[in-house]
């Protein structure tokens, strides 16, 4: 009896401690339920995570949509307020630098071979997740990172590696700031400014469709642009001052591109914690 009641007490015990540990140390966890952060974190795995908002440049952040407050979501906080972002054949730009891409961003890559069933092979072995039905047919495409395209990159059977970009000007569906009066899409984008508090921007037709939604937001009356004249509510505006921060978001997985790009900037408020670790 007193053996099985100490074996019971011991797991108990500790999670209690880990609870209270969690509480103390302001952690908490949430699932991943899609594919949008893969390599870096996949689907299912169990995410841990502090409930302090990052300030940094590239860390992985827990964050609630104005649709969706009920449910979290994770990306990576690329742009940070006040930032000039453009994206340039997928390749990011900030305040007219290039970015260092962290390991585990991940591209849609496609390849030619002779050798299908060999390749197949090789793909497999090392992980590299591919589509085997056009694989069958000769055309091969994965989504995988720096360390995967080293990996395509080192089998002589594989030539022509080339990652699929949507090319400048071909509009894709309408959001935020893919609005289809810029003919942006997912790899073709910007420049834009992200919204820093206390700065301002001169209204015009860009900024109009850009800002929208923030300044209704933040004002709560509704923009209006009527005979070549700005109205906030019943006034007449030429500039408008931004009340928060906004950061740009993105997914690692940069193929799939439900993040800022689709859903625009993201508040401070909106920001609930920054990552720790997956198992």
């Amino acid at each position: 009896m007193k053996i099985a009641l100490k074996n019971w007490f011991l797991p108990v015990s500790l999670a209690i401690v880990l609870v209270i540990l969690l509480k103390v140390f302001f952690i908490s966890k949430v699932v991943m339920k899609d594919d949008s952060m893969q390599q870096s974190i996949f689907k299912g795995e169990t995410v841990f995570y502090t409930k302090q908002p990052a300030s940094k440049r590239n860390s992985i952040v827990v964050f609630r949509t104005e649709k969706e407050d009920d449910n979290l979501f994770l990306k990576r906080q690329v742009g940070l307020p006040g930032d000039t972002i453009e994206i340039s054949n997928s390749i990011i730009y900030i305040n007219g630098q290039r970015l260092n891409e962290q390991e585990g961003v991940s591209f849609t890559y496609s390849f030619e071979t002779d050798s299908i069933n060999s390749v197949s092979n090789y793909l497999i072995s090392n992980k590299i997740l591919f589509n085997i039905r056009a694989a069958y047919l000769g055309y091969f495409t994965c989504n995988t990172d720096m360390n995967g395209l080293k990996i395509l990159n080192a089998n002589p059977y594989i030539k022509n590696i080339r990652r699929a970009v949507v090319e400048s000007f071909v509009k894709q569906s309408s959001s935020i700031i893919m609005a289809t009066e810029f003919y942006w899409n997912k790899d073709n984008l910007g420049p834009v400014i992200i919204p820093r508090k206390g700065t301002y921007i001169n209204l015009g037709q860009k900024s109009f469709f850009l800002y929208k939604e923030i300044i209704e937001k933040e004002s709560r009356k509704k923009l209006v642009h009527k005979n070549n004249i700005f109205y906030l509510g019943k006034q007449e505006i030429k500039e408008y001052t931004f009340q928060m921060n906004y950061y740009f978001l993105l997914n690692d997985n940069r193929t799939n591109y439900s993040d800022s790009r689709w859903f625009g900037f993201v508040a401070d408020n909106q920001i609930i914690g920054t990552y720790l670790f997956a198992i």
